[in-house]
C-alpha cells in the first residue's frame, strides 16, 4: 500500500481533504476510528423501525460551494433537491421564505416580500439590516445576535419569526447567546453572495448515501487508501515534527515528514496534544447539543411540505420522511441548541414531540408512536459570543501537522461547509 499524506479521521472534514489531495495527484492513506466514514454526519439502520435512520438531518444552501463541490466530485450532488422554507406557528398560521432564483439582493427582496410575517411597516428596519449586510461591517465578535438585531432596530415579531429561527438553524444557538459576527457571514453569504446561494437544499436519501458512500468509492477508485475500526490513541513528537502515529492497529511512522491532516473531533485531539491545546486555549471552546426523534405511526399521514419550522415550540423543525403513502407517517423532530432537552427522560421527549407533531397532522393524536431517540451532545461547537478567537487555524508548531474540522478557524459556523472548507484549506496547503 503506497501512500504519501496521512489523514487522521473519516468526518467531513476528512473526507473534503481526501477527495482536494487525491486531485492534486497525491496519495492519502486515511483512518477512521468508527467502523464507517461520515462523523456525525452519517446514518445507520435502526432495528426497532426497520429503516435507515440520519444521526440528524442536515439543510444544506446553495452558499455551500465547498460542500456541494465535494458532493460534485464524488458524484451525489443530485441527491439534493430544492425546498422552500416553511414556518407555521399558532399566531401565524403558515409562512415561508421562499427564494426565486435570481441575483442578489433581488432574490432576498423577492423572498422577504412573498412571506407574509413582513408587513410594510418593517421596511424600515430591514433596510437598516441590508445596508448593515452590504456595508461588510462586521459586527464586535462579543455581541450577540439579539443586543445586534436591537441595534438595528428589527421589531420583535421578526425576531421571533424569522431571525430568530434562520440564526437557531445556522449556529444551533438561541439568538440572545449567538455570535452575532458568525450569523451577519451567514446571511452574507447566503442572501448577498452568488446566484443560487439562497436555495435551500435537502437530501433525498440517507446520509450515508449521500456522503460516505459515495466517498469511498471515489477515494478508492483514484488510488487512496482507507482504514476503519482504526482509533488513534497517541501522536509521537520530535525534532519539531510529528514523528508517529499510534493507532489501536499498530504505530504509522511519519518521522520522514510525511504530512499529517488531523481531522479529527475537537474532544479527540484536546486528548492526543493537551499541553498545546491548553496553551492555545482550545479549552475555551464549547459544544451545543441536538436531539433528534425520530417517529413511526401506524396511521398514513403527510405534512404538506417535507418540512415545516416550529418557532415557538420545543421541535424546531419537523421533517417528513415518508416514502410509502399507503405506508404509516414517518415525522424526524429536530431540537436544536437542546441545552435543556438533552437531559430529559425518553418519555418527556416522546411526548413534547408527539404534541408539535399532531398539530399539524391531529390524526395522529390517539397513537403512540414507534420512536428512536438520537442525542449528540457535541453536535456542534457552540458558536457563541468571542468563540471565533479561540479557533485554531490549520497550521500547527509541528512542521507536518496541519488540522481540519467544523471547529477550526474557517470564519462561518460549524456546519457541513465549514467542515469540507477546512479539509480543502489543510490539503492545500499540504500541496503547496
Amino acid at each position: 500500500m503506497q501512500w504519501d499524506t496521512l489523514i487522521l479521521g473519516g468526518g467531513v472534514a476528512g473526507l473534503s481533504a481526501a477527495v482536494q489531495l487525491l486531485r492534486s495527484g497525491r496519495r492519502p492513506l486515511l483512518l477512521e476510528a468508527a467502523p464507517n466514514l461520515g462523523g456525525r454526519a452519517r446514518s445507520f439502520h435502526d432495528h426497532r423501525l426497520q429503516q435507515q435512520l440520519d444521526n440528524g438531518p442536515h439543510l444544506c444552501v446553495g452558499a455551500y460551494h465547498h460542500f456541494l463541490s465535494l458532493l460534485e466530485q464524488i458524484g451525489s450532488r443530485h441527491q439534493l433537491t430544492a425546498v422552500d422554507l416553511p414556518f407555521w406557528s399558532e399566531p401565524t398560521g403558515w409562512y415561508q421564505l421562499s427564494c426565486p432564483d435570481g441575483p442578489p439582493p433581488w432574490q432576498l427582496l423577492a423572498a422577504l416580500w412573498r412571506c407574509s410575517v413582513v408587513q410594510w411597516h418593517h421596511g424600515p428596519a430591514l433596510l437598516r439590516l441590508g445596508r448593515a449586510l452590504r456595508a461588510d461591517s462586521v459586527p464586535d465578535d462579543q455581541q450577540s445576535v439579539t443586543h445586534w438585531l436591537q441595534q438595528l432596530g428589527q421589531p420583535a415579531d421578526l425576531c421571533q419569526y424569522l431571525w430568530g429561527p434562520l440564526c437557531q438553524a445556522a449556529l444551533n444557538e438561541p439568538p440572545a447567546s449567538a455570535s452575532a459576527a458568525l450569523l451577519a457571514t451567514v446571511l452574507r453569504r447566503t442572501f448577498l453572495g452568488q446566484r443560487g446561494d439562497a436555495q435551500i437544499l435537502m437530501a433525498r436519501v440517507p446520509l450515508n448515501d449521500l456522503i460516505a458512500r459515495p466517498a469511498r468509492r471515489y477515494i478508492e477508485a483514484h488510488g487512496g487508501h482507507l482504514m476503519t475500526r482504526t482509533r488513534v490513541t497517541a501522536l509521537e513528537q520530535r525534532s519539531g515534527r510529528i514523528s508517529a502515529v499510534i493507532t489501536s492497529q499498530g504505530q504509522i511512522d511519519t518521522s520522514q515528514g510525511v504530512p499529517v491532516i488531523a481531522a479529527l473531533p475537537l474532544s479527540a485531539l484536546r486528548r492526543l496534544l493537551p499541553q498545546w491545546s491548553e496553551s492555545t486555549g482550545l479549552h475555551q471552546l464549547s459544544f451545543s447539543p441536538i436531539v433528534t426523534v425520530h417517529t413511526q405511526y401506524q396511521r398514513s399521514a403527510q405534512l404538506s411540505t417535507p418540512l415545516a419550522g416550529l418557532p415557538l415550540n420545543p421541535s424546531q423543525w419537523l421533517f417528513d420522511r415518508q416514502t410509502d403513502p399507503a405506508g404509516g407517517a414517518r415525522i424526524t423532530a429536530v431540537i436544536s441548541a437542546a441545552y435543556r432537552e438533552s437531559s430529559w427522560s425518553a418519555q418527556r421527549l416522546l411526548s413534547t414531540v408527539h404534541q408539535d407533531i399532531t398539530r399539524l397532522l391531529p390524526q395522529l393524536a390517539q397513537e403512540t408512536p414507534v420512536f428512536r431517540i438520537v442525542r449528540e451532545q457535541r453536535a456542534t461547537l457552540a458558536a457563541w459570543p468571542g468563540s471565533s478567537h479561540w479557533r485554531p487555524v490549520s497550521t500547527t508548531p509541528w512542521h507536518n501537522l496541519l488540522l481540519a474540522g467544523d471547529w477550526t478557524s474557517t470564519g462561518v459556523p460549524a456546519t457541513l461547509e465549514g467542515a469540507a472548507m477546512s479539509g480543502v484549506v489543510a490539503a492545500r496547503a499540504v500541496v503547496s
